[in-house]
């Protein structure tokens, strides 16, 4: 897998759990934590 994939894996994830959360209506932070998380797995590929 190359890195462009990786990291376009990575922003899809992060848009999913936006989605997800404000779906549900939970809080803002909540979601940054799960963007962060998303970024620093992604980031490893890198």
């Amino acid at each position: 897998m190359g890195k462009d994939e990786v990291v376009k894996l990575g922003k899809a994830a992060e848009n999913y759990v936006k989605n997800v959360k404000a779906s549900r209506g939970e809080k803002t932070e909540e979601k940054n934590k799960m963007i962060f998380l998303m970024r620093v797995c992604y980031s490893l590929f890198l």
